[in-house]
């Protein structure tokens, strides 16, 4: 049994490193193969002196690392873009920053007739490539609700923005889309809050003296590993986790399907190249808005 499991494992190995090696290539079918090959062939050698019967064994653990790698390959959503549905209760509008990048905008006015804060309030959504949830929506509503003018806008390449080509996603183009939407706002300088990645995109916008003139205050949440002189900014630290606060999620989490975790993971490691072949980013992009349709995300507001 121990020998069988090795054996399971050993391939899985093998066609990942497989995977890396041919980045990805044919939603990695090359890779599956090939691995599917060289088992078949170990497995014919390992029974080639035993009885008919006998020489089945070494096969099963071949049929089913075969069967947990083909789940790789096989796309679960689209590989052509498809936008998510329009939101019923706030206005998606489509703005061309002066960078090139086309992105979704979205306002809450200040609905508190009492307490009005006149500095406008930019919500920078996590990612990359991630829209923003119906989740974090609601608590833009929330802070509208408490006198705030909320905008927020999709990142290029996420949610109902358009995609870039994949050598233009930067964090620097990234800073410069920001300092273009508070540029194009016309509102003078505002209040930035940035989850996860986005708060990686507003630690360097402080660190440019040239866009960090167009904030007033910052709010960092959650944010993900920060480097240069964004690594040495200190300032007040709220909750170390929003753990326990945010509602349970209700959809899928794309990072715990095979295929997705398997790319996502090895491009994370550094071990695919962001245009590989195993995943299209229209594909990725769709797995990932099913993942934000059913609030799957941190919250840590």
């Amino acid at each position: 049994m121990l020998l069988a499991l090795a054996a399971i494992a050993g391939l899985i190995v093998v066609f990942l490193a497989f995977v890396v090696l041919t980045d990805g290539a044919g939603a990695g079918l090359p890779a599956w193969l090939t691995t599917l090959g060289i088992a078949t062939a170990a497995a014919l050698w390992r029974g080639r002196r035993s009885t008919w019967r006998a020489r089945l064994v070494p096969f099963l653990p071949v049929v089913v690392a075969a069967a947990l790698t083909a789940s790789v390959c096989i796309p679960t959503v689209p590989t052509t873009r498809r936008y998510p549905p329009a939101l019923p209760f706030v206005a998606t509008q489509q703005w061309r920053l002066a960078t090139g990048s086309q992105v979704a905008v979205y306002h809450y006015p200040p609905a508190n007739a009492g307490t009005r804060h006149p500095i406008p309030f930019v919500y920078l959504n996590g990612g990359p490539v991630r829209g923003i949830s119906e989740l974090d929506h609601r608590f833009l509503q929330l802070l509208a609700r408490q006198g705030y003018d909320v905008y927020a806008y999709e990142q290029a390449g996420g949610g109902r923005s358009d995609l870039l080509p994949m050598d233009q996603y930067t964090i620097s183009r990234s800073v410069h889309d920001l300092a273009a939407f508070v540029d194009r706002l016309g509102k003078g300088r505002v209040d930035v809050l940035g989850f996860s990645s986005g708060a990686v995109v507003l630690t360097r916008a402080l660190a440019d003296p040239r866009v960090a003139e167009r904030l007033h205050r910052a709010v960092i949440a959650e944010p993900g590993p920060m480097d240069g002189p964004t690594a040495h900014i200190t300032g007040h630290k709220g909750r170390p986790s929003a753990r326990g606060l945010a509602p349970a999620m209700t959809g899928p989490r794309s990072t715990r399907i095979p295929r997705y975790a398997a790319a996502f993971g090895l491009m994370r490691l550094g071990l695919l190249t962001p245009g590989t072949g195993l995943i299209g980013q229209a594909e990725g992009d769709n797995a990932f808005t099913a993942a934000d349709l059913g609030n799957d995300t941190a919250s840590g507001y």
